[in-house]
């Protein structure tokens, strides 16, 4: 059995973006910002992008494996379904959510709440940065085990559970032992995830900034661009 399972969610059929994963930042494809910054964690994993079976989603494939990420592919609208079923494929007994218009996660976290998870000895169901929210959207990370998953996949019937993977979880406290990570400073008002025109822009100009001198910068690096962001 696979310790740690990262799943990445992205199709190319977005609304409001479409082919955002693919769109060029530096002569490279957004998605694979996203890729090399999960690569580095230090934690051992197994890295596999969670793509739709969707024809036009063959080039996201394509793509995780020029980075030399497995791939899985599975149903469009039931994202719950096809997490499932891509943890069963390969076997995850921890599992990370990551969706795909987030470019700058943040690996050096994802080692810190990995670690925090596996320390409870099961003592935790779901690990994440969300709820409530303090570091800037786009740096959600979701940490579950695989008991978790299972009982939700086997109950979750709402249509945002299924699109959104864990919403059954979050909304289900007195069923799952639930632990927030916040952040030192409330910047949750702040978004580099990537789901409008203006979200790619802005998203863009920070990467364009910091990553020819530091690839892996931190969101520390970034704090005065988020500060002057949400004051002006």
């Amino acid at each position: 059995m696979t310790r740690v399972l990262i799943l990445i969610q992205a199709r190319l059929r977005s609304q409001r973006l479409p082919g955002k994963a693919l769109k060029p930042i530096l002569g490279k494809a957004m998605l694979s910002y996203t890729f090399e910054r999960l690569q580095a964690i230090q934690t051992p994993h197994k890295l596999v992008l969670a793509t739709s079976d969707s024809p036009c989603d063959r080039a996201l494939e394509t793509l995780a494996h020029s980075h030399n990420i497995s791939c899985f592919r599975g149903s469009e609208k039931n994202v719950l379904e096809r997490f499932y079923q891509a943890s069963q494929q390969f076997c995850g007994e921890i599992l990370v959510r990551i969706t795909g218009d987030c470019p700058l996660v943040q690996p050096s976290l994802l080692d810190r709440m990995l670690s925090d998870f596996m320390k409870s000895k099961g003592q935790i169901d779901y690990l994440s940065n969300v709820h409530p929210r303090s570091y800037p959207k786009g740096m959600d990370l979701e940490i579950f085990n695989s008991k978790t998953l299972n009982q939700t996949y086997i109950h979750a019937k709402d249509p945002y559970e299924l699109e959104h993977v864990t919403p059954y979880i979050y909304r289900n406290p007195h069923l799952f032992s639930i632990v927030n990570i916040p952040y030192h400073r409330d910047l949750s008002t702040f978004n580099v995830s990537v789901d409008t025109p203006e979200d790619f822009q802005r998203v863009s100009k920070l990467i364009e900034k910091y990553t020819p001198s530091d690839p892996l910068f931190e969101l520390d690096t970034m704090e005065e661009d988020f500060l002057n962001y949400t004051t002006h």
